[in-house]
């Protein structure tokens, strides 16, 4: 920053979405070199008749927010190649994010009436177990499934701990004096 500046002074650009979704409880992350934020999951929540809503919404759609040198915006959708394994991923809506090494980890989540068409019928949230990742640099989805109940509360990468980082997932819990705590 090369001059001091109040949140008065800032301007402010409004950007319309385009064709993008707008969508609550999202996972977004940004690209290593800065330049793009992707945005994937959520659901249609807070709008009316999500049934309809949500029919555009795609299980395999990442969209992606690109500034320029310039301050250009725009929205679009981040082409996957066909061998991505996104097939393999559950779309989920507020999953816990974090990013190590231009890779993106998601973790848990729910599905319900909200989040895509074919799950209009659910009832109730659905709990999505497991981890996720998509490497942005290959474009490489991965099913990094590991037991999980749907109950951790924080994920978070700590880039310098070993040679690759470190995910780690952090579920506060309170117990009674003289009880332990569960597996």
């Amino acid at each position: 920053m090369t001059k001091s500046w109040n949140a008065g002074a800032v301007r402010y650009r409004s950007q319309n979405k385009g064709a993008a979704p707008v969508l609550n409880n999202e996972v977004l992350w940004s690209s290593s070199d800065n330049s793009t934020v992707l945005m994937f999951g959520g659901e249609t929540k807070f709008l009316p008749n999500p049934s309809q809503t949500n029919s555009t919404l795609s299980n395999k759609e990442v969209w992606q927010f690109k500034v320029n040198l310039n301050g250009d915006v725009s929205w679009s959708p981040f082409e996957m190649p066909q061998d991505s394994n996104i097939a393999q991923i559950n779309r989920p809506s507020n999953a816990f994010g974090a990013n190590l090494d231009n890779t993106e980890y998601f973790l848990g989540g729910y599905k319900n009436s909200h989040t895509l068409a074919e799950t209009a019928s659910l009832s109730n949230d659905v709990d999505i177990g497991g981890i996720a990742s998509f490497n942005l640099s290959s474009t490489s989805w991965n099913n990094d499934t590991a037991p999980f109940d749907g109950g951790t509360d924080i994920v978070a990468a700590v880039p310098i701990f070993g040679s690759y980082g470190l995910l780690m997932m952090l579920r506060p819990e309170s117990v009674g004096a003289g009880q332990d705590p569960a597996p």
